[in-house]
C-alpha cells in the first residue's frame, strides 16, 4: 500500500503522476482527497488499477464523523428513499491568505470542500447515479484579496440523482469567503429529506437528536434529516 499526499500547491498536479507511478508498479493506492481534477484521469486510473490488480482509493474522512455514521445508519436503515440532499460547508476569507497561492490554479473550494459532502452524500444512498451535474460560481472576493483573476469565491453544484425510475436532486455548495473571524475553522451543515412511506410509524423522533447527532424531524408527509 503506497498512501500519497502533498501541499496543497501541488496537490491536484501531482496525485495522478504519482498513483499512476505506483499503480504500474503493482501497488495499491490511496489517495487523500480530491483524487484528480479531470474526469479522463479518473477514468485512466481506474483502467489501469484493474489491469494491475490493485486497488486505488481515495481517503473522504469526513464520512467517518460521528454525526455523518450515524446519519447514514439512519438513512440505510429507517429514512426511506432519497428526494433531497442539501450542503453547505465553509470557511473564513483569512483561510485565502494561505491559500491563494494555488486557489484558482490548482484547485478550487469544490474540489477542495464540496468533495467532502457529495463524499457523505453517496455512502448514505445505494444505487442511486448522477445523471446531470450543473454548476454555479461567484467571483469577485478572493480576487480582491490577492487570489489570481476567475478565483471563485462560493461553488454550488446541483445534481439530479436517478434510480429505478425515482428522481432525486443534490446541491452541494462550498465557500471560502465566510466572515473573516466567523469563529470557527469550518462552519458545514447538511439537510437530507426522503419520502418516508409509514412516516407517522417511524421510531425516530426530534428528542433523540443531541448537538452531537443529526437533527431528525418526522412527519405524515416526509422525514428530514440534518446536522
Amino acid at each position: 500500500m503506497r498512501g500519497i499526499a502533498s501541499p496543497s500547491s501541488r496537490r491536484i498536479r501531482t496525485y495522478f503522476d504519482v498513483a499512476m507511478y505506483a499503480v504500474e508498479r503493482g501497488h495499491h493506492v490511496l489517495i487523500t482527497k480530491p483524487a484528480v481534477k479531470l474526469l479522463r484521469h479518473h477514468v485512466e486510473l481506474l483502467q489501469m488499477s484493474r489491469n494491475h490488480s490493485v486497488f486505488v482509493d481515495v481517503e473522504h474522512h469526513k464520512r467517518f464523523d460521528p454525526a455523518h455514521a450515524d446519519a447514514r445508519h439512519r438513512a440505510k436503515t429507517s429514512l426511506g428513499d432519497l428526494n433531497y440532499f442539501y450542503n453547505y460547508m465553509s470557511q473564513p476569507k483569512s483561510q485565502l491568505e494561505t491559500f491563494k497561492a494555488w486557489a484558482g490554479r490548482e484547485s478550487d473550494i469544490s474540489h477542495y470542500l464540496n468533495s467532502h459532502h457529495v463524499d457523505v452524500c453517496v455512502s448514505m444512498v445505494d444505487g442511486w447515479v448522477p445523471r446531470v451535474v450543473r454548476a454555479s460560481a461567484s467571483e469577485g472576493i478572493a480576487e480582491g484579496l490577492g487570489c489570481m483573476k476567475g478565483t471563485e469565491d462560493t461553488i454550488t453544484l446541483m445534481v439530479e440523482w436517478q434510480r429505478e425510475g425515482k428522481r432525486a436532486t443534490g446541491i452541494y455548495t462550498a465557500s471560502w469567503t465566510a466572515p473573516r473571524f466567523a469563529g470557527v475553522h469550518s462552519n458545514q451543515s447538511f439537510h437530507w429529506q426522503t419520502w418516508h412511506p409509514d412516516a407517522k410509524s417511524a421510531s425516530i423522533k426530534p428528542s433523540e437528536a443531541t448537538t452531537s447527532q443529526p437533527t431528525i424531524r418526522v412527519s405524515s408527509s416526509g422525514t428530514t434529516c440534518s446536522t
